[in-house]
């Protein structure tokens, strides 16, 4: 009744409502922080320095999960690794790419070879410039699409969620994973400890690697396993 006296079509105020509804949003999810950060105060954990760079009982490994999809984003990804390592070189951390192709229609794209030779090229090329004493710094580990029936493609397994599983399993010695391609050594990857995921857009400030695992490293933050509820209820937890 009231669209009908406005002389405006239904359709056209779902468009305006729409647009409206995009600022509206965002400005009450600003005032929440706004509030929240003021009403609840951060709490700092306790922490080891690591003055003296993480210990070998805590390797800890940084990874990106991405996507393979054109040469000049490779290219890119390989300079993020490049630029987090300055910042946060440690002889205990490492640098990885976890890799999938683009969703297709087939299994396998004229590209994806060529994807792979960039990434692979790129990771050699940062572990002849940093490594010292033939310990590499840099690797790769890259999935091959599998059929997803549900959604009619060619994929990586649960993309990103799938990518870090896959990968937490291949840490702990796992065999059933579809990882076709991983440049570590099979004697480093036991010793792992830490993961630090990173978004290809996140930053790594500097020292910041060695402060995270100073603080998941302390005693009070270790995990509390409660056996009846199944899952961690203090610490931290995944």
């Amino acid at each position: 009744y009231y669209l009908r006296q406005l002389n405006i079509s239904l359709p056209t105020f779902l468009g305006i409502a729409c647009l409206v509804f995009i600022p509206a949003s965002e400005l009450a999810l600003s005032l929440t922080n706004l509030v929240l950060t003021h009403i609840i105060p951060p709490k700092n954990l306790p922490k080891f320095e690591l003055s003296n760079g993480i210990p070998d009982k805590a390797k800890t490994i940084v990874v990106i999960p991405c996507m393979l999809s054109e040469t000049k984003v490779i290219n890119e990804l390989i300079e993020k690794l490049e630029i987090h390592y300055l910042g946060n070189s440690d002889k205990q951390l490492f640098y990885a790419l976890l890799t999938d192709f683009t969703d297709s229609k087939s299994e396998s794209q004229p590209n994806d070879q060529d994807f792979i030779s960039t990434a692979l090229n790129g990771i050699k090329k940062l572990n002849q410039k940093y490594a010292a004493h033939g310990s590499e710094k840099f690797f790769l580990f890259h999935r091959n699409r599998q059929w997803n029936s549900s959604e009619n493609v060619w994929m990586g397994w649960e993309r990103k969620r799938g990518k870090l599983q896959e990968f937490n399993c291949l840490l702990r010695e796992g065999t059933n994973t579809s990882f076709a391609i991983s440049t570590a050594p099979s004697d480093l990857l036991p010793t792992i400890r830490f993961v630090i995921t990173l978004d290809a857009d996140t930053r790594l400030p500097r020292d910041s690697a060695r402060k995270l695992v100073g603080t998941i490293l302390h005693p009070l933050n270790q995990p509390h396993f409660d056996k009846e509820l199944g899952r961690v209820t203090e610490g931290y937890g995944i």
